[in-house]
């Protein structure tokens, strides 16, 4: 991690994006645009990066992670690797299962606090929330 970043965004970044695109997703479902026409596709991606960069940050890419040394392996594709045979990268949590959870998560701290911490002025950390 060079800098704060990881890649080329930071966590905050990821974070306030992500948020972002909550936002965005709930506007286009109330205006009758489904997930699966692409209302949740970019707080999925965001939220993929952004668990690289807090889960890997020194992999930089997540294809670095089928060199990484502490790689997990389902038993098939450990088997499949030490054969020597090429491995892909697989995916343990559907993103949109998990983006789904991340955006009630939010609802839930919206309840308890009365407002998303990156809808205000300033961030926990005291910088400017662009």
């Amino acid at each position: 991690m060079k800098n704060g970043r990881v890649g080329k965004y930071t966590v905050e970044q990821h974070l306030k994006q992500f948020r972002f695109q909550a936002r965005c997703r709930e506007k286009m479902i109330a205006d009758g645009y489904s997930d699966n026409a692409g209302a949740i596709h970019s707080a999925e991606r965001i939220l993929h990066l952004l668990g690289l960069a807090i889960g890997y940050s020194e992999i930089g890419h997540q294809n670095n992670l089928r060199k990484w040394q502490h790689a997990q392996f389902s038993q098939a594709a450990k088997a499949a690797h030490q054969r020597g045979e090429r491995v892909y990268i697989e995916h343990v949590n559907p993103h949109r299962a998990l983006t789904c959870e991340a955006h009630q998560a939010r609802h839930e701290g919206h309840k308890r606090c009365g407002a998303d911490p990156l809808d205000q002025k300033e961030l926990p950390d005291g910088t400017a929330n662009g």
